[in-house]
């Protein structure tokens, strides 16, 4: 089993919640699971869309949040982060090495 989940965040803005997604997965049906992996790692400098930051990112883009696993077992991962639920934003992915 694999999960992909988008959790709050503390952040370092005034009054600002950020969201981190992380990895997981479990090779027991569920009855236990893996460490959790942080997914999202876009850098918070100049160079970045505007909605992260350093503690994550604004919120969830849109209903992009997708996993899947290929024939030999590497894991994809897609979701979408934004301004708000309706953007602008962008769906980023990250693939397991």
């Amino acid at each position: 089993m694999f999960l992909i989940a988008s959790a709050t965040a503390p952040s370092t803005e005034p009054v600002l919640v950020s969201r981190i997604v992380w990895y997981r997965s479990s090779s027991n049906g569920g009855r236990s699971w893996s460490s959790p992996v942080k997914l999202d790692d876009a850098p918070a400098d100049d160079g970045n869309p505007g909605y992260i930051n350093a503690s994550g990112f604004d919120e969830i883009y849109g209903d992009y949040g997708e996993i899947a696993v290929t024939s030999a077992g590497r894991t994809f991962a897609t979701w979408g982060e934004g301004f708000s639920y309706t953007g602008p934003g962008g769906t980023w992915f990250n693939l397991q090495r």
